[in-house]
């Protein structure tokens, strides 16, 4: 899935890929957004591509809710 940013502020313009909508078990749906895996040492880890720039856990919640959003409206032509 990608993301079209198409705002009158910043970050108009740009598209965001990598992101996915899954179906959770409760039925609910669940977006994950990209990461990088590397490795230290032999030991594999992962870098979220798109995260808070204070460490706020739930920073992520609007743009989730925003491409739910986007989703449920797509979702019948999907």
């Amino acid at each position: 899935m990608e993301v079209i940013f198409e705002v009158d502020t910043e970050p108009r313009g740009l598209t965001s890929v990598g992101f996915a909508v899954g179906e959770r078990r409760d039925g609910g749906k669940n977006v994950t957004c990209p990461a990088r895996e590397y490795s230290v040492n032999g030991a594999h880890r992962h870098v979220l591509l798109l995260r808070s720039s204070n460490r706020a856990l739930d920073a992520q919640e609007p743009l989730q809710r925003c491409i739910l959003d986007a989703y449920s409206r797509r979702e019948p032509h999907l």
